[in-house]
């Protein structure tokens, strides 16, 4: 019976919890500009590293890393962080934007990922049967049209509510999944001895949840910081001088002034303008990480 790695598995979770407590708080306290943040990425810094240094040392390590020595379980293990953070990722991100943006109800946006999750447990055992009778690289293959289509199906998204279109996406990424995780899995495997089967599969689920929780964790704060963006750039054009701007204004505050009896008719136009803004601003923040998620899944 192996001797447990205690040392090994507290580097760990400090490492884990630093990262966890970063991602979780960072947007709330702009990130490194926070000493609290700072303290908790000093955490998961010096954990990762000591955690390395210790595994890489130890006899009996609780997370065997020279065996990416191996090129096949490496490439493997990159792919299983780039797949499932992908994923991940834009399956958060699309009830998000339907809630915030589409004004769907909680029940509606999980509707709109039924789809996928139908496919994915339809197509769950039978890729499992497939990577049997098949070579491994062609599961994959398979699946790559899928996995990037979504993406980028969805990132010139206006805001308009089409259930339709979130549904298909949805299925889409769903029939992905289980082409490329097991396989994936699976050929992690190849050319290692059996004893390290385990190391194997701990390792590789390892990677992709915490790829998967990291991603996560950066879209949501990089679709704040671009609508933030365009937000800016927007208002930008919203001057006196900008003829469709004025033009606008004029036809609101004609349209509250025989609401409103001609009260406070300039505010509520402007009021309504900046809403407008807020909503297509945001909306731009998505399209930006949806482009961003949808390149890195044809890489």
């Amino acid at each position: 019976m192996k001797k447990l790695d205690y040392i090994g598995l507290g580097l760990l979770t400090v490492a884990m919890g630093g990262m966890q407590i970063m991602l979780d708080k960072g947007e709330e306290n702009d990130w490194l500009s926070s000493n609290f943040i700072r303290v908790f990425a000093l955490l998961f810094a010096a954990g990762m590293l000591g955690l390395i240094w210790r595994e890489w040392q130890s006899k009996d390590p609780i997370m065997n890393l020279k065996l990416f020595k191996f090129k096949n379980f490496a490439i493997c293990a990159f792919l299983m962080m780039l797949v499932g953070g992908v994923l991940n990722a834009s399956t958060v991100l699309q009830p998000q934007f339907s809630q915030q943006l589409l004004g769907y109800t909680a029940t509606l946006a999980g509707k709109a990922l039924t789809g996928g999750g139908l496919i994915l447990l339809v197509l769950a055992p039978l890729s499992g049967v497939a990577s049997e009778s098949f070579q491994l690289v062609i599961l994959p293959s398979a699946a790559s049209p899928s996995l990037p289509s979504p993406l980028l199906q969805l990132h010139p998204c206006q805001l308009v509510d089409e259930f339709r279109l979130w549904f298909l996406a949805a299925d889409a990424a769903g029939g992905s999944h289980p082409l490329c995780f097991i396989a994936i899995t699976n050929a992690a495997y190849m050319g290692l001895p059996k004893e390290a089967s385990n190391q194997v599969s701990g390792i590789i689920n390892f990677a992709r949840n915490v790829e998967a929780a990291s991603l996560s964790a950066v879209t949501g704060a990089i679709v704040t910081n671009r609508s933030l963006f365009h937000q800016n750039r927007l208002a930008d054009h919203m001057q006196a001088g900008n003829t469709v701007f004025t033009q606008r204004i004029n036809e609101l505050t004609n349209v509250y002034a025989g609401v409103s009896g001609g009260q406070g008719t300039d505010a509520m136009a402007r009021g309504q303008i900046y809403s407008q803004l807020n909503r297509q601003a945001s909306a731009m923040g998505y399209v930006d990480v949806y482009r961003l998620l949808g390149w890195m899944a044809v890489g």
